[in-house]
């Protein structure tokens, strides 16, 4: 695993543990509310989460991996990404 990814994670879930960071209950994306997991848009920045239901994150990293490969980039995500 890549160290900035593993240090981000790392960071959140202590956040989580020390209450400083309360994960949401739906998903962001569709609004489901199983498996809720977070999001790093940016590894520099470890409690800047989007809160995905795994179903949702793994369309995330399937068209991050496209557009890696010059694929576009739905403006939806794009939005989430920002924020």
């Amino acid at each position: 695993m890549d160290k900035a990814k593993a240090d981000a994670q790392y960071a959140l879930s202590q956040a989580i543990q020390r209450g400083r960071l309360v994960p949401a209950d739906k998903c962001c994306m569709c609004g489901g509310t199983r498996r809720i997991t977070g999001h790093h848009p940016d590894y520099t920045r470890p409690l800047h989460v989007i809160w995905v239901c795994a179903t949702c994150h793994h369309r995330i990293h399937t068209l991050e991996r496209e557009r890696a490969k010059g694929l576009h980039l739905p403006s939806t995500l794009s939005t989430f990404e920002s924020s």
